[in-house]
């Protein structure tokens, strides 16, 4: 799933019951006064991406960074973009994309 977040203001996307996968064309929207900085980051959730045989976390509550990234947002302005994620580790390099 997606993590948004301005400042103090933060959602997440939403994901199907029992899957792990995100639920895709949802709407947020931000009250732009006081910061415009939005800061995407995508998870996963533990069983979904990265769990080993030797795993024990069982709570749904706990997640996995995937990446990241920062955009400036301009008020009243809509776009389309793609953003490079960030790994959470400098040396994995690039963690993909995400469309905005």
């Amino acid at each position: 799933y997606v993590g948004l977040a301005v400042g103090a203001q933060a959602v997440r996307t939403a994901v199907r019951v029992g899957t792990g996968q995100p639920v895709w064309a949802e709407t947020f929207a931000f009250d732009l006064t006081k910061s415009r900085q939005l800061v995407v980051t995508t998870l996963a959730l533990p069983g979904v991406v990265g769990e080993t045989e030797t795993s024990t976390e069982t709570s749904a509550d706990l997640s996995w960074v995937l990446g990241s990234a920062i955009l400036t947002l301009d008020p009243g302005e809509a776009r389309q973009c793609w953003l490079p994620l960030r790994s959470p580790a400098p040396s994995a390099g690039p963690a993909g994309k995400v469309c905005l």
